[in-house]
């Protein structure tokens, strides 16, 4: 059975931010800059974005900022209103928040160029995955996914109370092959492991991008769908 209300994000979210929304911000801009090179590289500025499960809406209003157009769906009323407000606040006009869950996005069908979630994934199983990668599918002719790698299962497993289900690469790739599309591009970041940062330094760039992807706190795949000829 799929419970998306299972976590606490409100307080989770509290927690993280400790009194200072800018530099919560700037964190998360600068951790994520290789999600926002994936997207600019593929997407011109005023493409139409989906975020499903947007939760704090940081990623979303990142994304305005940049110069897209941007909606955000969730299941918590409160992440929504939360999300809203952090917009309003920081002065992102184009992107807006509703109430809305990644299982049933028939409404939000054909109307994007992307749709993208970011740790999100790995919190639900591997049927439930497959599940609504196929309706996000739907709604864009590209989806992408990002999700924390194996690396960072105890830490992740224990802040989420064992609701979460670690990722390598492959696994990622096998979800998104089953829910029927293509993968356009894989990509892992982050130096937050041993491995990652020894392949920062020690391997030539032709060959970075390979063993990143196995060896990487974050992981990602943009895929294309196959609901979409153009």
């Amino acid at each position: 059975m799929k419970n998306e209300k299972s976590i606490d994000w409100s307080a989770w979210f509290e927690d993280r931010v400790d009194g200072d929304l800018r530099a919560y911000m700037r964190g998360r801009w600068i951790y994520n800059e290789p999600i926002w090179r994936v997207i600019q590289a593929t997407f011109p500025k005023g493409a139409r974005i989906l975020e499903a499960g947007s939760g704090t809406g940081t990623y979303s209003i990142s994304l305005s900022l940049m110069g897209y157009d941007v909606t955000g769906i969730d299941i918590d009323p409160a992440m929504v209103k939360l999300s809203n407000g952090i917009a309003k606040d920081l002065g992102a006009d184009n992107v807006r928040f509703k109430e809305g869950s990644i299982f049933d996005l028939e409404e939000e069908y054909g109307k994007y160029d992307l749709v993208y979630s970011v740790g999100v994934l790995e919190h639900f199983e591997d049927h439930e995955v497959v599940d609504t990668l196929e309706k996000q599918a739907r709604c864009a002719p590209h989806v992408l996914s990002v999700v924390p790698s194996i690396l960072v299962w105890e830490r992740e497993h224990e802040a989420f109370d064992g609701k979460f289900f670690p990722y390598r690469i492959g696994r990622l790739r096998k979800r998104v092959k089953e829910s029927g599309m293509k993968v356009e591009q894989e990509f892992g970041f982050s130096t937050g492991t041993k491995l990652g940062r020894a392949a920062e330094v020690l391997l030539p760039p032709i060959v970075q991008p390979y063993v990143i992807k196995h060896v990487s706190a974050t992981l990602g795949i943009l895929s294309k769908s196959k609901t979409f000829t153009n």
